[in-house]
């Protein structure tokens, strides 16, 4: 026997297979929509956030800004009263629905807090989450910012866009160590604490966005961006200088962007890729 929250799944996939296969969003948003009433009448926060996700993935790519900013407020309300593990997804819709509209600010601010929620997600170390997976469907969040940042040649533009992909190259090392072995005492407590105060962080920053989604208004994008500005994930990384004669390049290829960044002792680029 078929219960709600198993058939708002089901739906789901269905409405997925529809939006980013056979590109038609209208019939997708429909059926996303079925499947967050159902996974609201099953009482199932983690399947209505998703749905919700889905259906402003939809609505946008539809062009329906009002209906999508609506969708990813659905969901981030959602997540709220339980795990976050999902609302990274939503705010990086915002930043799509930013880029769309030409709010740079706003995208590098919801392209940061995804980038948190996401480098936030410790529990996924101790399920031994493989990069691979990480690459899959996380990866999009780091190329985008690096591009929100890199909004020029200038150096200080590269080195920012460098700084987001090492952030990404720093989650994946963390993935890669988790699989080494448990630590513990001192240790181990310390690296407790540091999960605790990086998902509280993540979680203010979340809900900080979605006040700011909810109303537009000057004070709450004012405190949107303080929290970000104090967030130790988005702390400056250390971009090793090249020598004489040396260049650094990063490539960095996710979703539907490919990438090369560089610097060099005098210069400072980057190239889409085919």
């Amino acid at each position: 026997a078929s219960t709600p929250g198993w058939m708002a799944n089901l739906l789901s996939n269905r409405g997925l297979v529809l939006l980013r296969n056979l590109k038609r969003p209208a019939d997708a948003l429909e059926i996303f929509s079925r499947a967050y009433s159902l996974a609201e009448a099953a009482g199932d926060p983690a399947e209505a956030a998703a749905s919700a996700i889905y259906q402003g993935e939809a609505a946008l790519a539809l062009g329906r800004t009002d209906e999508a900013v609506s969708a990813f407020g659905r969901a981030l309300k959602r997540a709220a009263g339980g795990t976050l593990e999902r609302a990274w997804e939503a705010h990086l819709g915002m930043a799509r629905l930013f880029e769309r509209t030409g709010q740079r600010r706003e995208e590098v601010l919801a392209l940061e807090t995804a980038a948190a929620l996401i480098e936030g997600e410790r529990h996924n170390l101790a399920l031994l989450m493989a990069p691979r997976r990480f690459l899959s469907d996380r990866l999009e969040v780091f190329s985008r910012l690096a591009a929100a940042l890199a909004v020029s040649d200038d150096r200080g533009s590269i080195l920012a866009a460098l700084r987001a992909i090492e952030r990404a190259r720093a989650r994946l090392t963390l993935a890669a160590w988790s699989r080494g072995g448990a630590v513990g005492g001192d240790e181990a407590g310390a690296r407790s604490i540091q999960r605790g105060a990086s998902s509280a962080m993540a979680h203010d920053l979340s809900e900080a966005a979605a006040r700011w989604y909810r109303s537009e208004s000057a004070p709450d994008l004012a405190a949107w961006e303080a929290l970000v500005a104090r967030s130790p994930m988005s702390a400056p990384k250390e971009i090793p200088a090249p020598g004489e004669s040396e260049a650094l390049v990063e490539y960095l290829v996710a979703g539907d962007r490919s990438r090369a960044y560089w610097i060099t002792r005098q210069d400072a680029g980057w190239a889409d890729l085919p």
